[in-house]
């Protein structure tokens, strides 16, 4: 089985089937939407995406079968992709040619936290080879855990591992951000965010068909990311060459949080905690470890570069490069930047995984 299809498998055969699932996919959307209120009441960071993916996942480790469409994800990442692209202005282009120092210590970062963590999870924890190596590397939670799988590594586990990572980089980033910097995010794309230009109606056909064209070109295209990558191409091109300067409104950047904080949630769906006890302590231990090393690295580029810490940790963290956008752009710090390091990690990690797996001593 696909890795995605254990979380967001569309249910084939009647009406009646899909319409049970489409009843489960907004119950979770309910559920993902009041744990995003509750998060928002108490001031708590990023509240609209950590809190929906909070109330998701517990609901569905305990057991609640959440179904979500697949639709929905084909939705949510153009979405996603358009907002990314808006943020590429033609004064960006004047600051990309600073950023090769850093993104060349991302791509150190991917390989020296894959070598560690597979020392980790084969001699600590007792994994197989290939699950070890795959669950350790920095990105790609379907494609890792899908080659890893073709390797003889287990499927489960590698899925289950990128989730925790996936969470737990979601999470800890903003809080730590906020600890960091004495900023408020409990508002980030809430009451605080003002876009300067939401555009009209030649703007948001424009947009639209970004969104259209980048899905429409993922699906002939299986590139990582595909869909998602795709729009956020054709967004930036239109905003590079002046075409739209429109930025979403408020409520847009809000429902794709709840969103994607609700698909993350309920990718704990259907764990069996008793035959994962290994696996779930070596993912939370991972988790915590790969945290701190982003942070540490982060902390030391930042001391001899002229980005800030901020912006070094949002792009350097290994989290999905959807839920990365998504924060990053809530947050307003330093889209276009953060972005562009998010997709190298991914492709980085995807083209070099395969080659030191099999330098790797047997």
């Amino acid at each position: 089985m696909d890795a995605e299809q254990l979380s967001l498998k569309t249910p084939k055969g009647s009406p009646r089937a899909l319409a049970f699932a489409t009843a489960e996919g907004l119950a979770s959307f309910g559920i993902g939407f009041a744990g995003a209120l509750l998060f928002w009441f108490a001031d708590l960071p990023l509240p609209w995406m950590l809190g929906a993916m909070t109330a998701t996942a517990v609901s569905a480790m305990f057991g609640v079968p959440w179904q979500i469409h697949r639709t929905v994800r084909d939705v949510a990442r153009p979405v996603i992709g358009v907002l990314a692209g808006s943020a590429f202005t033609p004064a960006i282009l004047g600051q990309a040619g600073g950023w090769a120092g850093i993104l060349a210590v991302i791509v150190l970062f991917g390989i020296a936290t894959t070598l560690t963590g597979y020392l980790i999870a084969r001699f600590a924890f007792g994994l197989d080879r290939a699950t070890a190596f795959f669950s350790s590397t920095p990105a790609g939670l379907t494609e890792m855990s899908l080659m890893g799988d073709s390797l003889g590594g287990n499927l489960r586990s590698l899925f289950l591992i990128h989730s925790i990572r996936v969470v737990a980089v979601v999470f800890c980033v903003p809080t730590i951000l906020q600890i960091v910097n004495g900023v408020d995010l409990g508002t980030a794309a809430g009451a605080g965010y003002r876009p300067a230009d939401i555009g009209d109606a030649l703007d948001w056909a424009l947009l639209s068909l970004c969104g259209l064209g980048g899905y429409v070109l993922g699906r002939r295209f299986r590139i990582p990311s595909n869909v998602m990558i795709f729009s956020m191409l054709l967004s930036a091109a239109l905003h590079l060459g002046g075409a739209t300067t429109a930025a979403p409104p408020a409520w847009l950047v809000i429902a794709v949080q709840v969103v994607i904080g609700s698909i993350a949630g309920a990718r704990f769906r259907g764990i069996r905690w008793a035959e994962m006890r290994v696996t779930l302590a070596f993912g939370v231990s991972w988790a915590i470890l790969v945290v701190a090393a982003a942070v540490a690295t982060a902390a030391a580029v930042a001391g001899v570069s002229r980005q800030d810490f901020s912006a070094i940790l949002l792009a350097i963290a290994p989290g999905g490069m959807a839920e990365m956008t998504i924060v990053t752009y809530a947050l307003g710090i330093d889209v276009a930047f953060v972005v562009a390091c998010q997709v190298l990690r991914n492709f980085a990690t995807l083209l070099i995984a395969p080659f030191v797996y099999r330098a790797l001593p047997k």
